[in-house]
Protein backbone atom coordinates (compact mmCIF):
# COMPACT_ATOMS: atom_id res chain seq x y z
CA UNK A 1 0.00 0.00 0.00
CA UNK A 2 2.94 2.38 1.12
CA UNK A 3 4.27 1.59 -2.49
CA UNK A 4 1.44 2.05 -4.27
CA UNK A 5 1.07 5.68 -2.61
CA UNK A 6 4.75 6.26 -3.30
CA UNK A 7 4.22 5.36 -7.05
CA UNK A 8 0.83 7.93 -7.18
CA UNK A 9 2.31 10.13 -5.60
CA UNK A 10 5.40 10.29 -7.97
CA UNK A 11 2.97 9.65 -10.96
CA UNK A 12 1.09 12.74 -10.17
CA UNK A 13 4.59 14.93 -9.94
CA UNK A 14 5.79 13.73 -13.19
CA UNK A 15 2.51 14.52 -14.74
CA UNK A 16 2.33 18.18 -13.01
CA UNK A 17 6.09 18.91 -15.05
CA UNK A 18 5.54 17.88 -18.38
CA UNK A 19 2.11 20.07 -18.19
CA UNK A 20 4.09 23.06 -17.66
CA UNK A 21 7.32 22.07 -19.29
CA UNK A 22 8.32 24.68 -21.78
CA UNK A 23 10.70 22.12 -23.50
CA UNK A 24 10.65 18.40 -22.88
CA UNK A 25 12.56 15.72 -25.11
CA UNK A 26 14.61 12.16 -25.19
CA UNK A 27 18.20 12.05 -23.80
CA UNK A 28 20.92 9.35 -24.79
CA UNK A 29 24.99 9.75 -24.15
CA UNK A 30 28.12 8.08 -22.70
CA UNK A 31 29.27 7.81 -19.64
CA UNK A 32 32.95 7.03 -17.82
CA UNK A 33 32.41 6.02 -14.26
CA UNK A 34 34.59 5.31 -11.20
CA UNK A 35 34.69 5.29 -7.75
CA UNK A 36 35.99 8.12 -5.58
CA UNK A 37 37.78 6.74 -1.93
CA UNK A 38 38.92 3.76 -1.26
CA UNK A 39 41.67 1.73 -2.58
CA UNK A 40 41.47 3.85 -6.13
CA UNK A 41 45.04 1.93 -7.57
CA UNK A 42 42.93 -1.29 -8.36
CA UNK A 43 39.91 0.02 -10.47
CA UNK A 44 40.09 2.01 -13.52
CA UNK A 45 36.81 3.80 -15.24
CA UNK A 46 34.37 1.66 -16.73
CA UNK A 47 32.50 2.79 -19.89
CA UNK A 48 28.57 3.28 -19.80
CA UNK A 49 25.26 4.42 -21.38
CA UNK A 50 22.35 6.76 -19.94
CA UNK A 51 18.94 7.15 -21.57
CA UNK A 52 15.34 8.66 -20.71
CA UNK A 53 13.56 12.11 -20.67
CA UNK A 54 14.55 15.56 -19.34
CA UNK A 55 12.36 18.65 -19.25
CA UNK A 56 12.96 22.00 -18.86
CA UNK A 57 10.92 24.27 -17.18
CA UNK A 58 11.06 27.77 -17.43
CA UNK A 59 12.23 30.21 -14.26
CA UNK A 60 12.91 33.36 -15.70
CA UNK A 61 14.76 35.13 -17.89
CA UNK A 62 17.15 32.61 -19.57
CA UNK A 63 16.96 30.87 -16.20
CA UNK A 64 15.37 26.86 -16.15
CA UNK A 65 14.97 24.37 -14.20
CA UNK A 66 15.36 20.69 -15.50
CA UNK A 67 14.60 17.47 -14.51
CA UNK A 68 13.94 14.11 -15.61
CA UNK A 69 14.18 10.30 -15.64
CA UNK A 70 17.43 8.76 -16.60
CA UNK A 71 18.65 5.08 -16.67
CA UNK A 72 22.26 5.15 -15.94
CA UNK A 73 24.71 2.55 -15.90
CA UNK A 74 27.98 3.19 -13.20
CA UNK A 75 30.61 0.97 -12.43
CA UNK A 76 34.28 0.09 -12.08
CA UNK A 77 36.96 -2.05 -14.19
CA UNK A 78 39.63 -3.85 -12.20
CA UNK A 79 42.90 -3.28 -13.54
CA UNK A 80 44.68 -6.20 -13.46
CA UNK A 81 41.70 -7.87 -15.27
CA UNK A 82 39.32 -5.98 -17.54
CA UNK A 83 36.87 -8.55 -17.60
CA UNK A 84 36.32 -8.38 -14.16
CA UNK A 85 33.81 -5.31 -13.63
CA UNK A 86 31.38 -3.93 -11.02
CA UNK A 87 28.20 -3.34 -13.06
CA UNK A 88 26.11 -0.90 -11.29
CA UNK A 89 22.45 0.38 -12.77
CA UNK A 90 20.40 3.59 -11.90
CA UNK A 91 17.16 5.53 -12.16
CA UNK A 92 18.43 8.27 -11.71
CA UNK A 93 16.24 11.94 -11.19
CA UNK A 94 18.64 15.21 -11.93
CA UNK A 95 17.16 18.82 -9.96
CA UNK A 96 19.32 21.06 -12.13
CA UNK A 97 19.17 24.62 -11.84
CA UNK A 98 20.33 25.81 -15.57
CA UNK A 99 21.35 28.79 -17.17
CA UNK A 100 20.65 29.47 -21.08
CA UNK A 101 22.56 31.86 -22.94
CA UNK A 102 20.82 34.39 -25.90
CA UNK A 103 24.12 32.01 -27.85
CA UNK A 104 22.81 28.90 -27.26
CA UNK A 105 25.55 28.01 -24.69
CA UNK A 106 24.28 26.34 -21.16
CA UNK A 107 25.45 25.57 -17.94
CA UNK A 108 23.89 23.83 -14.97
CA UNK A 109 24.49 22.53 -11.67
CA UNK A 110 22.90 20.68 -8.65
CA UNK A 111 21.36 17.67 -6.93
CA UNK A 112 20.66 14.36 -7.98
CA UNK A 113 18.99 11.41 -6.80
CA UNK A 114 19.42 7.80 -8.16
CA UNK A 115 17.58 4.47 -7.66
CA UNK A 116 19.56 1.76 -8.04
CA UNK A 117 18.11 -0.90 -9.99
CA UNK A 118 20.88 -3.17 -10.35
CA UNK A 119 24.20 -4.18 -8.79
CA UNK A 120 26.50 -7.17 -9.88
CA UNK A 121 30.17 -8.03 -10.32
CA UNK A 122 30.55 -9.75 -13.55
CA UNK A 123 33.58 -12.06 -15.33
CA UNK A 124 32.69 -12.62 -18.93
CA UNK A 125 29.31 -13.80 -18.84
CA UNK A 126 29.56 -15.09 -15.41
CA UNK A 127 27.75 -12.79 -12.98
CA UNK A 128 27.06 -12.48 -9.27
CA UNK A 129 24.16 -10.52 -7.74
CA UNK A 130 25.59 -7.78 -4.90
CA UNK A 131 21.75 -5.90 -4.86
CA UNK A 132 21.79 -6.76 -0.98
CA UNK A 133 25.30 -5.28 -0.32
CA UNK A 134 24.73 -2.07 -1.83
CA UNK A 135 22.69 1.05 -0.81
CA UNK A 136 19.35 1.56 -2.66
CA UNK A 137 19.77 4.71 -2.83
CA UNK A 138 22.98 7.56 -4.15
CA UNK A 139 22.51 11.46 -3.87
CA UNK A 140 24.71 13.44 -5.05
CA UNK A 141 25.71 16.76 -7.73
CA UNK A 142 26.00 17.04 -11.19
CA UNK A 143 27.31 20.00 -13.03
CA UNK A 144 27.66 20.20 -16.75
CA UNK A 145 27.80 22.55 -20.12
CA UNK A 146 26.27 22.37 -23.01
CA UNK A 147 25.02 23.98 -26.64
CA UNK A 148 21.61 24.00 -27.61
CA UNK A 149 21.22 24.63 -31.21
CA UNK A 150 17.55 26.76 -31.89
CA UNK A 151 16.02 23.48 -33.89
CA UNK A 152 16.26 22.04 -29.92
CA UNK A 153 19.25 19.35 -30.51
CA UNK A 154 21.56 19.88 -27.30
CA UNK A 155 24.78 18.69 -26.79
CA UNK A 156 26.42 18.49 -23.43
CA UNK A 157 29.06 16.90 -21.11
CA UNK A 158 28.79 16.53 -16.95
CA UNK A 159 30.22 15.46 -13.90
CA UNK A 160 28.49 13.72 -11.27
CA UNK A 161 29.54 12.98 -7.69
CA UNK A 162 27.65 10.66 -5.20
CA UNK A 163 27.58 11.51 -1.74
CA UNK A 164 26.58 8.17 -0.58
CA UNK A 165 28.76 5.04 -0.15
CA UNK A 166 28.50 2.37 -2.74
CA UNK A 167 28.58 -0.33 -0.56
CA UNK A 168 25.81 -0.66 2.11
CA UNK A 169 28.33 -1.99 5.17
CA UNK A 170 31.18 -0.97 4.36
CA UNK A 171 33.53 0.75 7.46
CA UNK A 172 37.09 1.50 6.10
CA UNK A 173 37.27 1.90 2.38
CA UNK A 174 34.27 3.86 1.61
CA UNK A 175 33.44 4.16 -2.20
CA UNK A 176 31.16 6.80 -4.01
CA UNK A 177 30.41 7.16 -7.34
CA UNK A 178 31.84 9.58 -10.20
CA UNK A 179 31.05 9.42 -13.62
CA UNK A 180 31.70 11.74 -16.07
CA UNK A 181 28.58 11.74 -19.37
CA UNK A 182 28.48 13.04 -22.50
CA UNK A 183 24.74 13.57 -23.71
CA UNK A 184 23.07 14.41 -27.10
CA UNK A 185 19.33 15.42 -26.33
CA UNK A 186 16.29 16.65 -28.86
CA UNK A 187 14.28 18.94 -26.70
CA UNK A 188 10.85 19.88 -28.34
CA UNK A 189 9.91 23.24 -28.10
CA UNK A 190 13.56 25.28 -28.90
CA UNK A 191 15.57 27.19 -26.73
Amino acid sequence: MKNTKLLILLAACCFSMVSKAQTIGPVVGNNLSGFIGGDMESFEMKPGFHAGVVVDMKAGTNMFFETGIIYSQKGVMFKDDNKLKFELAYLEIPFLPKYIARSGFNFYTGPYISFLMSSKLTYGSEELNLKVHTNSVDAGLKLGLGYQLANGLTLSANYGIGFVNVLKDATSDKMNNSVLGFSLACMFGGK
